[in-house]
């Protein structure tokens, strides 16, 4: 074949060979460029099907234009040769890049970024790769990486195509395994059908190997690899590797699918959060260098690198047959379904008037959030970017979105102008822009303007009771809603100084607005966080009904005040199953209410629905990724599953945003007892202790004690804590928790039955709390959750 020319294609060398085929360099005579050409197996280019099927691949194939996937330029057949014409890249693949202990945590987050990029565009463009592995990866000499061979990749299932349709297209489904069975997920093995989080568990296996130099699971035949696969857990990482690197790759290999990301594009956030937690404090110049620090591999290999288009079947190859020459487009940018607003810029010149432009930016936000059909990011992440120098893909990508809002508000005297534009993240192209000006009383009707506008651009749809809320939106007090914003800052804390805190905002917001309905609902949900300690319970419980009467009094329609509603039902009342109707309501008025979808999932977790739990717990990280109180409540998720080692580390990511957290540190306490590791429970607890300067420390002492078996001291210490339960200080839940972690069951069981009569908050979570796990098979515990209306 060397100096052959057949179509307009050159034959200049030979790069490899394989089972499908051989892979040659060569010049396309027509369009002057280097290109890699594989001429495929001669005896297998008679199937029809075969040659059909390779049509499809091909189109879905040629459609994916991404930095960091490989390009079909063309398939045909010439002259009797079946041949792809590709993109010539020069690099080394993954596997050879790799050494015996891997490659740094820096390198592994920044190739691992690009892989789980490549798979996010694709999978949005329904194609699964089905056959990623190291060596389908190639590390350019410019420290990218490309994804080769989405050949094994077909279109995903919609939900408008019949059986027979399915049928027909996916040759390779159930039961028929495709792939390298080291990167193959337990479903596959099972033969089921590759979907996206399939692809998933491959990069979970890749990351594996880039961050150790081995592969997570071993076996001396096909047979016992498949077995430990399905039944064991992966080798261990390296000490070396850093628990949230070790968090991100765990959560890939989770052996249930639904335990894994939802989507690549999580992983590749979660990824350049570790990029941009090391450099973060750098220049952005010097960001970029550490971009360019990457292992560089040597010059002297040439890869074929493209989407080819062959499946290998139970022991047959499908393979083209004779056909014209195919050539394919670059399809058009996709709908937009999820943006961010970043920090409006004050053109007011004034810094006093900078609480006034995040004002707007969280109004926008709010108004927005209102669109059913988006995704919009909370105003807790974008704000992260206040004065960022990063660009907007990066920002987007961080965030996950797929497009962008920027502008600026101007201030002066009574008057406001605000200017917005809307920006498509992935090519930086501008959408939209337009400049406002009102009355300063308008300003949030405003807001509502821009949000109307921005939906008509991305094509989403608003229903009829949107439309009606943004035309009434009613003036509303400046100082009030800047105070409301302050004390849902607070709350978000979650500890007992900030929660009184944002009850003081609140007062004044409420003072100076009594008629702003997300005030009277934020009071409602502020008070059963329980302010008042465990003897003021019936207060503020009283006091959060009141609330959210008034709230939902001034705006039926109003989701924050029905999520708040659904919680007391849930909580209070044990009325699981108008709980779960209040949330819903609360999630189809305001699907981007970060509230709803975090209280939804405990609902969830309360009742034993441990898989919709965590997906109402990822839908809220979704919404802010950059949040502490998200990533804390995915911990929290974690804990209560029995996860105590996944719940560990994603406290410490979360510590890692905010290592002044306290409410961090009391729920890792907990993660490090049921761990069984004391010492690390107690440093993280004195951690807590020391941010809250809380005095209530006598049940954590006495579960410390039993923890280390101590049982002498730790029965003293909880019988400190029933004498504070009778004066109202302690709950007899928490008394019931300590002779659980003793052993002693029936004391357990009878400050349950106590704390049940009470109807204390603690109990709705009995069903889960991990630390009534050794009363669990006691048959008087499921007559406990009878009482409370969950089934034994």
């Amino acid at each position: 074949m060397i100096g052959r020319t057949f179509s307009h294609y050159r034959i200049l060398s030979k790069l490899g060979s394989g089972g499908m085929g051989v892979v040659y360099s060569a010049h396309d005579e027509q369009l002057h460029r280097d290109v890699a050409i594989k001429v495929l197996q001669v005896e297998a280019v008679a199937d029809e099907t075969a040659r059909s099927r390779l049509v499809r691949e091909a189109r879905l194939a040629s459609q994916l234009n991404h930095p960091h996937i490989s390009t079909i330029y063309e398939v045909g057949d010439a002259e009797g040769i079946a041949y792809i014409a590709m993109e010539l890249l020069e690099g080394r693949s993954l596997d050879l890049v790799l050494g015996s202990r891997g490659l740094p945590v820096e390198t592994v987050s920044r190739y691992g970024a690009q892989i789980a990029d490549a798979l996010a565009y694709a999978h949005e463009h329904g194609v699964v790769h089905r056959d990623l592995k190291c060596s389908n990866v190639i590390v350019m000499a410019d420290g990218r990486v490309k994804v080769l061979d989405f050949g094994l990749a077909r279109r995903l299932e919609t939900a408008e195509e019949g059986g027979v349709t399915r049928t027909l297209q996916n040759l390779t489904e159930s039961g028929v395994i495709v792939g390298t069975p080291h990167y193959m997920a337990p479903e596959i093995l099972r033969g089921g059908a590759a979907n996206a989080r399939s692809d998933l568990w491959a990069l979970g296996v890749v990351l594996y190997e880039m961050a150790s130099g081995a592969r997570p699971f071993r076996g001396s035949t096909a047979i016992e690899l498949s077995g430990v696969i399905l039944n064991e857990p992966p080798e261990p990482l390296p000490t070396r590797v850093p628990a949230s690197l070790a968090a991100i790759i765990d959560r890939c290999l989770a052996k249930d699918p639904s335990q894994r990301y939802r989507q690549a594009g999580e992983v590749r956030a979660a990824l350049e959060g570790l990029i941009f937690g090391e450099h973060a404090g750098a220049p952005l110049s010097q960001r970029s260098g550490a971009r360019a620090r990457i292992a560089r591999p040597g010059r002297g290999w040439l890869w074929a690198a493209a989407a080819t288009v062959l499946v290998l079947g139970t022991g047959a190859l499908l393979a083209l047959g004779r056909m014209p020459s195919l050539r394919f487009w670059n399809p058009g940018s996709g709908k937009i379904t999820s943006l961010a607003v970043l920090p409006l810029d004050n053109f007011s010149h004034d810094p006093e008037q900078q609480y006034f432009a995040d004002g707007m930016t969280e109004e926008l936000i709010t108004a927005l959030a209102q669109i059913g059909a988006l995704r919009v990011i909370s105003r807790t992440s974008v704000m992260a970017f206040k004065g960022t120098k990063l660009s907007l893909p990066e920002i987007a990508r961080k965030l996950g979105v797929d497009a962008i809002v920027e502008g600026s508000v101007q201030r002066s005297g009574d008057r406001v102008r605000i200017t917005a534009q809307l920006i498509r993240a992935a090519n930086d192209q501008h959408m939209w822009a337009q400049s406002y000006e009102r009355d300063l009383r308008d300003a949030l009707a405003l807001q509502d303007e821009v949000a109307a506008a921005i939906a008509t651009q991305v094509q989403a749809h608003l229903t009829p009771q949107q439309q009606q809320k943004i035309a009434n939106t009613r003036p509303v007090s400046r100082r009030g809603y800047d105070l409301y914003l302050r004390a849902l800052d607070a709350y978000r804390r979650w500890d007992t100084r900030s929660e009184r805190a944002a009850l003081e905002f609140l007062r004044q917001a409420i003072e100076e607005d009594s008629t702003y309905a997300p005030a009277w609902a934020a009071r409602g949900l502020v008070y059963l966080r329980n302010p008042g300690g465990p003897g003021a319970l019936a207060d503020d419980v009283a006091r959060a009904r009141q609330s959210v009467q008034r709230a939902l009094t001034i705006d039926p329609d109003l989701g924050l005040a029905y999520s708040v509603q659904a919680q007391i039902t849930h909580e209070h009342d044990w009325n699981w199953v108008e709980g779960e109707r209040g949330y819903k309501r609360a999630i189809k008025l305001a699907p981007n209410l970060f509230d709803a979808h975090h209280f939804y999932s405990h609902l969830l977790m309360d009742t034993g629905r441990i898989e919709e739990s965590l997906e109402q717990s990822l839908a809220a990280l979704a919404l802010d990724p950059l949040n502490t109180a998200a990533t804390l409540h995915l911990g929290w998720h974690y804990l209560y599953a029995g996860q105590f080692e996944q719940a560990i580390r994603q406290y410490e990511a979360t510590l890692r945003l905010d290592p002044s957290y306290s409410a961090a540190y009391d729920q890792l306490s907990h993660a490090y007892v049921l761990s069984k590791r004391p010492d690390e429970a107690l440093a993280a607890w004195r951690r807590h202790v020391a941010l809250t300067g809380r005095t209530d420390t006598l049940v954590m002492n006495a579960i410390f004690a039993a923890t280390r078996g101590s049982t002498d001291e730790a029965l003293k210490l909880v019988r400190a804590v029933i004498a504070g339960e009778r004066r109202g200080e302690h709950d007899a839940y928490d008394v019931a928790r300590v002779y659980a972690v003793l052993g002693r069951k029936d004391d357990a069981i009878h400050w349950l039955e106590r704390s049940i009569q009470q109807r204390e908050i603690a109990v709705r979570s009995l069903k889960q709390d991990p630390m009534l796990l050794p009363l669990r098979a006691d048959p008087r515990f499921a007559g406990l959750l009878r009482r409370i209306g969950l089934p034994g």
